[in-house]
């Protein structure tokens, strides 16, 4: 049997989880959605996720200051981060908190596949 992907998205906006979750959803992957970035670290314990897709806007807690946690935890910097923004400072931030790539809003189907899909390693990164 061969196990899902996982992939966490976290965004403030209920309909971009909406669309990037059937869209991947469809495409085969185990997808997780949260709205509120004060619930990432429960989640990121539970679901461990093999990807993880952050919108740089969010009330609290940024994208890029999750992130930058990512990356900087031993335990979890080798999981992918894609940021996700309508801002044409994604790139340069995603550069400056060490994120592995990232994607432009509005973006189509394709290229949120075509994203995920170069970024995902060839296996799942934390399996107990």
């Amino acid at each position: 049997m061969v196990t899902k992907q996982r992939i966490l998205v976290v965004d403030d906006d209920s309909g971009v989880l909406e669309a990037i979750k059937i869209i991947l959803v469809d495409s085969g992957f185990k997808v997780k959605t949260i709205m509120r970035a004060d619930e990432f670290e429960k989640v990121m314990t539970s679901f461990r996720p093999d990807l993880v897709m952050l919108d740089i806007w969010m009330p609290k807690i940024s994208g890029e200051e999750l992130c930058r946690k990512i990356k900087g935890n031993d335990d979890l910097k080798k999981i992918p981060v894609v940021l996700l923004s309508a801002s044409n400072r994604t790139e340069k931030i995603s550069k400056k908190c060490k994120a592995d790539d990232y994607l432009t809003k509005p973006f189509d189907m394709e290229d949120l596949i075509e994203t995920v899909k170069r970024n995902l390693l060839p296996f799942p990164v934390l399996k107990v």
